[in-house]
């Protein structure tokens, strides 16, 4: 993945490597092909990579631009800061999140885990192996810690942290886990997400 370098028609970019991992298997997945995936090196760095990625020479070739997010403690902080950057170029920017403007390129912001939530792309994971026979001992190992006042402010990156040790590969990140299939695809916690995705 060259980030100077626009090879497709559709661009998605994402906080983080490992999240650039998890997204391009995701789109294998649900069988698009035409969308390439960029990371921005965390979320107080979109405004300064925008600024270089709409310089590029193929910027004007795109026809779609697709920025995701976690929302952390604020879902709509989140949505305004995206909005903030996109602004500050003079880019197309969406009314709300998870929608998609109908402006050349077509523009979109998704914040994870989407529905307006607080959390993360951890937090989607975690709620798309709720099933799984892993996650009592999950929970339990986070009620733990909860009680002994020893837990990480990040509670839904623990949790899928705990459960990714409960692999195969327990030091696995998140994107590692996503190409070694750890995440079920179908699972409708993805619907939201696959919805935006297409839509771009």
């Amino acid at each position: 993945m060259d980030r100077l370098r626009i090879t497709q028609p559709k661009q998605l970019l994402v906080e983080g490597k490992s999240d650039m991992v998890f997204f391009c298997r995701l789109l294998q997945e649900i069988n698009i092909n035409d969308m390439e995936v960029k990371f921005f090196n965390g979320k107080n760095n979109l405004r300064t990579y925008l600024g270089t990625f709409i310089g590029l020479p193929d910027f004007q070739s795109i026809i779609s631009l697709g920025i995701i997010r976690d929302a952390d403690d604020s879902s709509q902080a989140a949505f305004q800061s995206v909005c903030g950057a996109l602004h500050h170029y003079a880019l197309p920017t969406p009314q709300q999140p998870e929608s998609v403007t109908v402006t050349q390129p077509r523009v979109g912001i998704f914040v994870m885990p989407g529905g307006g939530r607080n959390g993360n792309i951890e937090r989607l994971c975690v709620e798309s192996v709720t099933d799984d026979a892993a996650m009592p001992c999950v929970d339990s190992y986070i009620e733990c810690l909860n009680n002994a006042n020893t837990l990480h402010s990040n509670e839904w990156k623990g949790r899928c942290f705990a459960f990714i040790a409960s692999r195969g590969e327990p030091e696995a990140k998140l994107g590692e886990a996503a190409n070694k299939n750890y995440w079920p695809w179908d699972n409708q916690a993805y619907d939201q997400l696959k919805t935006f995705l297409y839509a771009l």
